[in-house]
């Protein structure tokens, strides 16, 4: 859920896309990224603060 809102906060907020419909490809295309921009900037917090320990 998290990374559908970055990829809607990122396309239809930044680039006005994906907010015309209720079903549109710009929403799927922009939470799939959003999902791979938050597991991305998850991963790499917890690769950090696991070498710490």
């Amino acid at each position: 859920m998290l990374g559908a809102l970055v990829g809607y906060w990122i396309f239809a907020g930044l680039f006005g896309w994906g907010d015309e419909d209720t079903f549109d490809w710009g929403g799927i295309v922009g939470a799939f990224i959003g999902a791979l921009i938050v597991v991305g900037v998850g991963s790499a917090l917890l690769k950090k603060y696991d070498a710490r320990r």
